[in-house]
């Protein structure tokens, strides 16, 4: 009899430690997985805002806008969609981009169809 339960008790130590190993393993990429994917997101700096257009550069998008008294610059790289109206001084309009400190440097801008159908504030 001792030795049936000497053997069970050594057949059970045998199967929990590769068990608590597997189990640690698991949780620990887990935890990793979900740490860099939480930095990722909070050092790229991305922000969505809606505002009117209150001022463009003269000639040209390229350059400082101010959508809803917030600094945007506009580059050859950003992409402009008028598809529900132009791009212009008291248009409402979605702007998708980089933060960086106050003003936010734009990779999208869109001309909504009218202000009602969002809300006026960051995300």
């Amino acid at each position: 009899t001792w030795m049936k339960s000497s053997r069970h008790f050594t057949s059970d130590k045998r199967m929990t430690g590769p068990l608590v190993a597997l189990a640690a393993i698991f949780i620990s990429l887990f935890c990793t997985g979900v740490t860099l994917a939480d930095s990722h997101e909070r050092h790229r700096g991305e922000s969505k805002m809606y505002g009117i257009i209150d001022s463009m550069p003269s000639s040209g998008f390229t350059g400082k806008w101010v959508v809803g008294g917030r600094e945007v610059e506009v580059t050859d790289r950003t992409r402009i969609k008028e598809k529900h109206g132009l791009a212009e001084i008291g248009r409402y309009v979605e702007v998708e981009g980089v933060r960086d400190n106050d003003r936010l440097i734009a990779y999208e801008i869109e001309v909504e169809r009218n202000r009602k159908k969002r809300g006026s504030g960051h995300r």
